[in-house]
């Protein structure tokens, strides 16, 4: 798993290696550039409201995934095993993956 990176007064940690983010330096601190932040995502909700438009990214549940051909057909074996369809069996993986990230 990918750790995220934390902030700690204008700098970045990582695994233990900090670095220096120069582009805090017009704000002085965090937590005035994460004020700054919310001020920012405020006025472009409110703006999205004003005209009607939905701000966040709706998702068709569907996409297409590439994998290699050894990989395609250990999953098709594993949904037979478990009785499943393939998307089925897909999807009940990704979700799993998903609520344990």
């Amino acid at each position: 798993m990918v750790s995220r990176p934390e902030l700690v007064e204008g700098r970045t940690t990582q695994n233990g290696n900090a670095k220096r983010l120069p582009w805090l330096d017009g704000y002085g601190r965090v937590d005035e550039l994460l004020s700054e932040g919310r001020k920012s995502l405020k006025v472009f909700l409110e703006m999205c409201a004003e005209k009607n438009i939905h701000p966040f990214r709706e998702f068709s549940g569907r996409f297409n995934v590439r994998l290699a051909a050894e990989v395609h057909e250990a999953a098709v074996f594993a949904a037979a095993a478990e009785n499943k369809s393939l998307n089925e069996w897909v999807a009940e993986a990704i979700e799993a993956a998903a609520r344990a990230a």
